[in-house]
């Protein structure tokens, strides 16, 4: 009876998800539950699928975690997706691709986030309005950041100028801070949005380089480029 009480309950974390907005959390005075949106995570395994990676990539996961079962083919339902299944599903494919694809999977994100999801109605007003100017686009990533996440900390510009850009991720979250394959996607899409410059989502030019690193309780990314 005890291990099957156990059981459940391992079933239980699993299926349960936070659909709360940020918003709705707040008033509620519940803290919400570290999460990304759901379209972000649509895009990657939308992605993985174009490539033909994701029966290997869904693999992967149960093979890390077979409680995954209650979740995998639905991960990208609802509202917000919970910052550890998110991370499990980029850990994976990280896992079988290697730090190149995942960065390059980021940029293709980014590509698809032009066309489909919250963050589109967004982007397109940039690359009509700002896209030649890098430093006023990424200015403007805290927005994006604010628009994708939740209880994942702030994003704050430290400097910005022609041809470079620092920015810092405040989060206590473990798995956001431990979990190299979401950095390494966020260089990916970090850099999709410098390529923004040219005006519509494109390849990621030569000069283009982005770097996330941990530095005492927070991360940092620092982007170059060559307009």
């Amino acid at each position: 009876m005890l291990v099957r009480r156990r059981v459940l309950s391992e079933r239980e974390r699993h299926t349960s998800a936070d659909s709360r907005s940020p918003e709705d959390a707040k008033s509620s005075g519940v803290v919400a539950v570290p999460a990304v949106t759901t379209h972000s995570i649509r895009g990657f395994v939308a992605v993985l699928k174009e490539l033909g990676h994701w029966p290997a990539v869904r693999a992967e996961v149960l093979r890390r975690d077979p409680f995954a079962s209650h979740w995998i083919d639905s991960v990208a339902d609802g509202t917000w997706c919970p910052l550890d299944r998110g991370g499990l599903l980029v850990e994976a494919a990280r896992g079988l691709l290697g730090d190149d694809a995942i960065r390059d999977l980021g940029s293709r994100r980014f590509a698809r986030a032009m066309d489909t999801g919250v963050l589109a109605p967004m982007l397109r007003s940039w690359a009509r309005s700002v896209a030649p100017d890098t430093t006023t686009l990424v200015k403007l990533t805290p927005h994006l950041w604010r628009a994708a996440s939740q209880g994942l900390g702030e994003m704050k510009v430290l400097e910005v100028r022609p041809g470079q850009a620092r920015l810092r991720f405040t989060s206590d979250h473990p798995t956001f801070l431990a979990c190299h394959a979401w950095h390494i996607f966020l260089e990916g899409f970090a850099l999709g949005l410098v390529a923004l410059r040219r005006g519509e989502a494109t390849p990621v030019g030569p000069a283009d380089r982005a770097a996330m690193r941990r530095v005492d309780d927070h991360l940092e990314l620092e982007l170059t480029w060559a307009d």
